[in-house]
């Protein structure tokens, strides 16, 4: 991972900031001791986050209305 980070820093904290998992902080401890650019680093975590966001957000709203469907409950 620390190779990936090397060679495709902003993808890495693309994709680790996209996916909801525990190597995100070593990465971002790491670019931070490389000083890596912030605002790089920050609007692509941020844009990362919010695909996580939407994508959690859909899923739970998804998963629920067939969670309620199975129950023979309907939503309008």
């Amino acid at each position: 991972m620390q190779e990936f980070a090397r060679r495709h820093g902003l993808w890495a904290v693309f994709l680790l900031g996209a996916y909801p998992n525990p190597l995100f902080m070593p990465l971002v401890m790491g670019l931070g001791a490389a000083h890596y650019n912030f605002w790089k680093f920050y609007l692509v975590c941020w844009a990362g986050r919010t695909v996580e966001a939407a994508l959690l957000s859909y899923l739970g709203y998804f998963g629920l209305r067939s969670i309620l469907h199975y129950f023979g409950i309907t939503l309008p």
